[in-house]
């Protein structure tokens, strides 16, 4: 093996270990994603408990209907609130991960092209 073959294969080594890095990071993010839904879902539970006790403590009040009705309301902006946190923080998580993936997928790119070439030329 010549010298030029013995580049090519470290560049061809450099390749799959940026592939398996990016692997590596689309993972943690997928991860970050999984961990928020599994908090959403927390949150709503917790809301969800929150609004059954309170519902059941002001049946026994004589304005029942009333305040639950002003219960509702409130309950549905922390349900909203949950949600919009949710859906910014999905975004935010999305667009670090699109950056990333264009950072990677552009080296990983530019090294297959480069490795391509230069079998060309070594043919």
């Amino acid at each position: 093996m010549d010298e030029r073959d013995e580049y090519l294969k470290k560049k061809n080594i450099e390749l799959e270990n940026l592939q398996e890095e990016y692997n590596n990071i689309k993972k943690n993010y997928e991860e970050k994603i999984n961990d928020l839904k599994d908090k959403k879902k927390k949150l709503i539970e917790m809301i969800d408990k929150k609004r059954e006790y309170t519902i059941n403590y002001l049946r026994s009040n004589e304005n029942y209907n009333n305040e639950l009705s002003n219960l509702n309301i409130i309950f549905r902006q922390y349900y909203d609130n949950v949600d919009i946190i949710y859906i910014e923080n999905v975004k935010k998580i999305n667009k670090k991960f699109r950056n990333d993936e264009d950072e990677y997928q552009s080296k990983i790119k530019r090294l297959k092209i480069y490795i391509d070439e230069n079998y060309k030329n070594n043919k």
